[in-house]
């Protein structure tokens, strides 16, 4: 299958996946309001409120159940978009690629009591000690392991793939205890972050960085910063 061809039946396969969550995220909640349309308006903007949480509730755990019982878990390495583990990834990134265009991200960032759990059930490692600032993506949670009180700045970007043509390679980020990663830094896949670590903002952490403790890291690429320079950073 050419490239032309991958990226038409993706398009549908979105789509129509997309289709269906929210159809049945929203079903209960719609016949539910429409069964007590006579209430107040007051009630009924209430009743709007709780139904679109609950819709939201559902639309998670539809995407997890959906990971878990339909691709399962995936490989790390090199592998082909067009074999088999790369179709089972390649429908994975379409479930979080639906999650991050909904109405339902504000869910999985930030203070939301449900963040943590959503990931776990994607198949990362995530204690309820993490933070999560506005508009972080991770695109690939099955692949991120992070320890006790990481927190990250708003647009920070985890990646657990790095795509070229039709190959694909496939790696974890493992990320230590007590972490603060700056406002959109950007870590790539097999990435090992230790204790203590602080990660500069804006900064750009590639395939293959190890990271001991207690260091901290800025820039593009990321580099260790030294004592001499801590004073020109802002």
């Amino acid at each position: 299958m050419n490239i032309k061809l991958m990226r038409i039946a993706a398009s549908c396969l979105t789509t129509v996946y997309e289709g269906i969550v929210y159809f049945l995220s929203f079903a209960l909640p719609v016949l539910f309001i429409y069964h007590f349309r006579s209430l107040p308006i007051l009630l009924l903007l209430v009743l709007c409120y709780i139904g679109f949480s609950f819709a939201g509730l559902v639309f998670l755990l539809l995407l997890v159940l959906t990971k878990r019982f339909l691709i399962g878990s995936l490989p790390t390495g090199d592998i082909s978009v067009a074999s088999k583990d790369g179709q089972r990834w390649f429908l994975a990134a379409i479930m979080m690629a639906v999650l991050y265009r909904s109405p339902f991200h504000s869910m999985t960032v930030g203070i939301s009591l449900f963040a943590q759990m959503f990931f776990r059930g994607m198949g990362a490692r995530m204690p309820d000690s993490t933070f999560l600032g506005q508009e972080v993506l991770i695109r690939d949670p099955w692949f991120l392991e992070m320890g006790e009180h990481v927190s990250t700045g708003s647009g920070v970007l985890f990646l657990g793939h790095i795509g070229h043509n039709k190959e694909l390679f496939l790696g974890k980020v493992v990320i230590g205890d007590d972490v603060v990663i700056g406002i959109r830094t950007i870590i790539f896949p097999d990435v090992h972050i230790g204790n203590h670590v602080r990660i500069g903002a804006g900064a750009v952490v590639v395939r293959g960085t190890r990271i001991p403790d207690g260091e901290t890291w800025v820039g593009v690429p990321a580099r260790k910063l030294q004592h001499s320079d801590q004073h020109v950073v802002p």
